[in-house]
């Protein structure tokens, strides 16, 4: 059976009652939300107002700065050395809207989960003739380090970051990098 064609497609839409002037009809209004919700407690349900804020995007810090990040550093907490810089509101002071607040905890968990690979492997990495095969007694430690620096180096490649050296890896670990 083959596809109707638009001519036929048209027609039928004709014939259902459907005009052109459909297409150029004034644009529906959109309600808001409702700004009330039902709360059951002990099987009572109880109707109550909310007031909603909108969330207004933050200033920048000074360490969000991606043009001053280093790799390695440690975060604004101390916990953990970073390998992305910390995401940066688009209009601080602004209203945000839902993309941006999405976008914006996106770049969030990017930013710890890489901050996390990269303080693991930092930990766990031998310091000394690193090429070696390694294996520490804890299930295959080797292959989930190698795992975590392969997906750290396809990061910082698909952001043009240049990706740190053996001796760059050196001075992280060995806390060298604060002193610069």
């Amino acid at each position: 059976m083959s596809e109707p064609s638009l001519k036929d497609l048209q027609e039928k839409l004709r014939s259902l009652g459907a005009t052109e002037e459909a297409e150029t009809a004034e644009p529906v209004a959109i309600e808001p939300p409702s700004r009330t919700f039902k709360k059951v407690m002990f099987g009572a349900s109880i109707e109550e107002e909310i007031e909603t804020t909108p969330f207004v995007q933050p200033e920048n810090p000074e360490f969000t700065n991606p043009k001053t990040f280093v790799i390695g550093t440690k975060d604004h907490h101390g916990w953990y050395r970073q390998s992305l810089p910390y995401p940066q509101w688009p209009r601080p002071g602004q209203v945000a809207t839902d993309e941006e607040r999405a976008e914006h905890e996106q770049g969030v968990a990017l930013w710890m989960e890489s901050s996390q690979a990269l303080s693991f492997y930092l930990r766990y990495r031998p310091v000394e003739n690193a090429a070696s095969q390694y294996e520490f007694g804890n299930g295959n430690l080797g292959q989930r380090l190698d795992r975590e620096w392969a997906w750290l180096r396809g990061l910082w490649e698909s952001r043009g970051m240049t990706v740190p050296s053996e001796q760059d890896l050196y001075d992280i670990k060995a806390g060298k990098l604060e002193q610069r």
